[in-house]
């Protein structure tokens, strides 16, 4: 479960980087609000949506989609963590 954890982490770091030109680095950190410091926007959070619900075949709820659990590379990675958990007792 760990290694799923490190592929879903270092996926997850791609896609911001090559989409948002955002890294982890002493600036930013796997807890940092990525609204607050502006380096998304609502059309952002969407691109975010998009591709962890392609990359990860993941599905999210009305109430998921507008309650900024994505905000922190934190909160995507336990997101889809618990999303694929969920769909595996499914």
């Amino acid at each position: 479960m760990e290694k799923d954890l490190e592929i879903v982490k270092q996926k997850i770091e791609t896609f911001m980087n090559e989409t948002f030109l955002v890294k982890l680095d002493e600036n930013i950190n796997i807890e940092t609000d990525l609204f607050v410091t502006g380096i998304i926007n609502s059309y952002g959070y969407m691109q975010i949506i998009n591709y962890l619900q392609d990359e990860f075949e993941i599905e999210m709820t009305n109430d998921e989609l507008f309650s900024n659990v994505l905000s922190t590379f934190s909160s995507m990675i336990t997101f889809v963590e618990e999303k694929k958990k969920g769909k595996q007792r499914a």
